[in-house]
């Protein structure tokens, strides 16, 4: 047994168990139980990429240990990139070392270096082949350690679970709901804070079509994905990962929420036809846009890499004029299918009642268009044009008339009774440090319900409370309406 394990011990195992350690780590700096199938994936992937280029250097070396440990740190380099990359930049800033053409130089002379050792060399590598088998072997048994652990403190609530207080209530009416986001719509006190911008015209055409307005609503939280896992879920978000700052890890927690979340739960269980117009899944229904704000699974366990951090810094050149304005135009292609999706859904004939939840980017950055409807050119689409905050109100006014065109299609189309709920995510972000923080979380907050039956919303409501409001008002439920507060977390 003892030979047979000493045998073992001298095949190249960290060809597969190198990757499998990074994907492993990756995993458990990003876990989630979404990511899983990913990083199996991977592995596999770049482990038979490992394995095959070492039987191609096996033609150059007529040595296996040769090859698989050249194979080895070909893909350890890439691999490990990133993070050396990131340990340059802290300690050396903008010099020379930093530069990617340096940093591609350097290694390629440490490559040919390594390369006419290993051929001139006769050592046999057994020693090294050991030595790494054994070191990649307790990396990847502490890594998998630490990820049991970490799966089951996740299984702390994140939401309160409030089926148990919902009350059925079969007599109760089912009207259709429509949830409109428009994402980052500032509220009307930072508008006329900060723009100087007066919206009243638009908050008169939604009274005049029978909306209440809810003054000076907030939302919970100044980031989109853990403003909508709060709202769905009626509740505040518990035991984030680092509850001050925007990571991958809390908002992959929070995209599951958003998922199986407590309003779409109980409104299934009413009888409703969910339609999901995101770039979130929702109740099961898969995203119909990719939102390139957002990490891949995939993206997000593979950035470190050397591949990745070379088509982040240089992947503009190779692509074609096309390719890039198609990149910047996304959330403007993005908008056209959701509003032809949601439009669609609308005039759908649907024996049962509706919830369509339609999520638009605008007035988010890029701004399009002007307040006339004029395209701006592609070429001001920058980050720097983000700030713009003349621009910004002027794709505003543009939104408005799109929402309420949206809005007027709705209530001219819809089959039956249709609540409909228009609200930001949050308030307009691109400000200044020294701008009171208060300003990120103003946002529109308007609802249209065909008896005008609003006495449960109240000035200064914030998006935790929303539905609680609206199901307590609809369905007859009891729900406590939650202390309003907001959360500021740092990008």
């Amino acid at each position: 047994m003892k030979h047979k394990l000493l045998h073992i011990i001298q095949k190249p195992l960290f060809l597969v168990l190198l990757p499998l350690f990074f994907f492993l780590h990756a995993l458990l700096e990003n876990y989630n139980p979404v990511l899983i199938k990913t990083a199996a994936w991977l592995t596999l992937f770049y482990s038979s990429i490992t394995i095959a280029l070492a039987g191609s250097l096996y033609f150059l070396f007529k040595d296996w240990r040769k090859a698989a440990f050249l194979a080895f740190m070909l893909m350890a380099f890439n691999l490990f990139f990133g993070s050396g990359y990131d340990l340059l930049k802290k300690n050396f800033a903008d010099s020379f070392i930093t530069k990617f053409s340096f940093i591609c130089i350097v290694s390629f002379i440490l490559l040919v270096t390594l390369v006419i050792y290993l051929k001139r060399s006769r050592r046999t590598l057994l020693r090294t082949t050991r030595y790494l088998n054994l070191l990649f072997l307790l990396l990847v048994l502490f890594d998998a350690g630490s990820l049991l652990a970490r799966h089951f403190k996740l299984k702390k609530d994140h939401v309160a679970d409030l089926s148990p207080g919902l009350l059925p209530c079969d007599s109760c009416a089912r009207p259709d709901i429509y949830f409109i986001i428009t994402d980052e719509y500032a509220g009307r006190t930072e508008l006329e804070d900060l723009f100087s911008f007066d919206n009243s015209a638009f908050e008169n055409e939604l009274r005049s079509r029978g909306y209440h307005i809810i003054s000076n609503s907030v939302s919970n939280y100044n980031a989109t994905v853990y403003s909508l896992a709060s709202l769905l879920n009626m509740d505040y978000i518990h035991n984030l990962e680092k509850p001050s700052k925007v990571n991958h890890r809390d908002m992959l927690l929070c995209k599951g929420l958003i998922n199986n979340n407590t309003l779409t739960s109980f409104l299934l269980k009413k009888g409703y036809s969910i339609y999901n117009n995101s770039f979130f899944d929702l109740a099961g229904r898969k995203k119909v846009f990719r939102n390139l704000f957002f990490s891949t699974n995939r993206s997000l366990l593979t950035h470190q890499t050397f591949v990745n951090r070379f088509l982040f810094h240089f992947g503009a050149r190779f692509a074609s004029d096309q390719k890039i304005i198609d990149i910047k135009k996304n959330n403007l292609y993005s908008d056209i299918k959701i509003d032809s999706l949601a439009r669609k859904a609308v005039v759908e004939k649907d024996p049962d009642p509706k919830f369509v939840y339609t999520h638009l980017k605008m007035p988010h950055h890029p701004y399009f268009f002007d307040s006339a409807g004029n395209e701006i050119p592609v070429q001001q689409l920058s980050d720097a044009f983000s700030m713009d905050r003349k621009a910004y109100t002027q794709y505003l006014q543009y939104s408005n008339k799109k929402l309420l065109g949206f809005i007027d299609f709705i209530k001219q189309n819809a089959g039956r009774p249709a609540i409909i709920i228009l609200m930001s995510d949050h308030g307009f972000r691109q400000l200044a440090p020294d701008v009171d923080k208060k300003y990120h979380f103003m946002n529109l907050n308007a609802v249209y319900f065909p008896d005008s039956s609003y006495a449960g919303f109240y000035n200064g409501m914030s998006n935790v409370n929303q539905f609680r409001v609206t199901l307590n008002t609809l369905f007859g439920q009891k729900l406590p309406l939650l202390k309003d507060s907001t959360s500021f977390l740092s990008e």
